[in-house]
């Protein structure tokens, strides 16, 4: 949760909770995220979680009800920082 920050529509980042990480080939960590806005217009989502590991990429998978499941690639080329 230190390495991993969420913003939406410009404001401070929201508070991560009741995370769990799944470790193996392909890393999960999921959060759940009370005070996400109802209307979303951006989001900032940043993982540094993996920034020391030589060639990484990680993705973001944005999940909420009633939007389209969209994927970001995180990696050094972009800061780890998607918008």
């Amino acid at each position: 949760m230190n390495n991993i920050s969420i913003a939406f529509n410009g404001n401070k980042a929201v508070k991560l909770q009741k995370g769990y990480v799944k470790l193996g080939h392909e890393t999960n960590a999921i959060f759940e995220m009370p005070g996400v806005p109802k209307e979303i217009k951006k989001i900032i989502a940043t993982n540094t979680g993996f920034k020391d590991i030589l060639d990484n990429k990680s993705a973001l998978i944005i999940l909420k009800k009633g939007f389209k499941k969209k994927q970001f690639l995180l990696d050094n080329n972009n800061q780890h920082t998607a918008q």
